[in-house]
């Protein structure tokens, strides 16, 4: 069965997913970091009467240690399994204890007693790994477009974890979308039910055109490259400015955009990994001269090389 949350709405779709789990017990939800199974998890919850765990709960007291050797938090390794096998085991008892992970500083902060009751949800993108493939009785796979993972992630974590946007997209497109492949695609390709979740945040900035102006001599450049899914954009900018060049990914949708700046190789990662999910790509180069946060002159269609015409761009705005 496959579920649209945005076709459907969310109170319809948890209905859907309600009468679609026929009485199981032990419910898990799997899919990649910032898919949306939280919020899922505790809408069926709350919908079925049942209780909600997640794995992110049960990172090891010395996680940070592992992470620190892997460079990313999004291996089983850095999981208590134990722990979380024998948390399971006791949610029958009718409560159970619970560690409580604080994510802004890697450290587990104590435990928390909750109140157990049927069914269980369990989510995470480890929840139905390995140990868990036989605990599961439904599994539930949650699927979004990969720049709305970006920007989910990016806006989530600027606040969970209190990280620089731009950290944020380095360590997603460098670790946690390769781990994503690894460890948590592969769970979600048995999925009894599958929900796609293309829910957009709201945002107040709107992305700035390019003007028309006319052109100008001098040297300056700059380089937008668009990989578009429906009508979204993600735009890899370069602007080579005084012998240096800047990176801007922003991932945009409804004319709104978040945006930050990064280092080449995490501009780069985000070109390879949307394009290799099927986004469609063009780009426009530009050169002329820049004046001051501006830059002046003849915009060109990358791929063609036909001339689009003259235009004043600030950085960030995009043809």
């Amino acid at each position: 069965m496959e579920i649209s949350l945005l076709e459907l709405g969310t109170e319809k779709a948890v209905e859907v997913l309600a009468n679609s789990v026929n009485g199981a017990e032990r419910i898990c939800i799997v899919g990649p970091s910032s898919s949306g199974k939280s919020f899922l998890a505790k809408k069926l919850a709350e919908r079925l009467g049942g209780t909600v765990l997640s794995t992110d709960d049960f990172y090891r007291a010395d996680a940070w240690k592992e992470a620190s050797v892997l460079f990313t938090f999004d291996h089983p390794r850095l999981i208590d399994w134990k722990l979380l096998l024998e948390t399971l085991a006791r949610l029958p008892e009718g409560e159970v204890e619970v560690p409580v992970y604080d994510m802004r500083v890697s450290a587990r902060r104590g435990y928390r007693r909750i109140a157990a009751r049927r069914p269980y949800v369990l989510e995470g993108i480890f929840a139905s790994y390995g140990p868990l493939r036989e605990w599961c009785q439904v599994k539930i796979s949650v699927e979004s477009p990969l720049h709305l993972l970006l920007a989910r992630r990016m806006l989530r974590d600027v606040e969970r974890a209190m990280e620089a946007p731009s950290r944020i997209l380095d360590r997603v497109v460098t670790t946690v979308l390769p781990m994503a492949k690894l460890f948590v695609e592969p769970q979600m390709r048995d999925a009894k039910i599958k929900v796609f979740n293309d829910w957009k945040p709201a945002l107040p900035e709107r992305l700035r055109r390019c003007k028309p102006s006319p052109a100008a001599e001098g040297s300056g450049e700059r380089r937008v490259v668009s990989l578009k899914w429906k009508e979204d954009y993600v735009y890899v900018i370069e602007n080579f400015v005084d012998g240096l060049v800047e990176h801007y990914v922003l991932v945009s949708w409804d004319g709104k955009y978040v945006g930050v700046m990064v280092h080449p190789e995490t501009a780069y990662a985000t070109l390879s990994a949307l394009s290799a999910h099927g986004y469609e790509l063009s780009s426009h180069y530009q050169s002329g001269a820049w004046r001051g946060e501006e830059l002046v002159g003849l915009l060109r269609d990358e791929l063609t090389w036909t001339e689009v015409g003259s235009y004043s761009c600030c950085k960030l705005c995009v043809p």
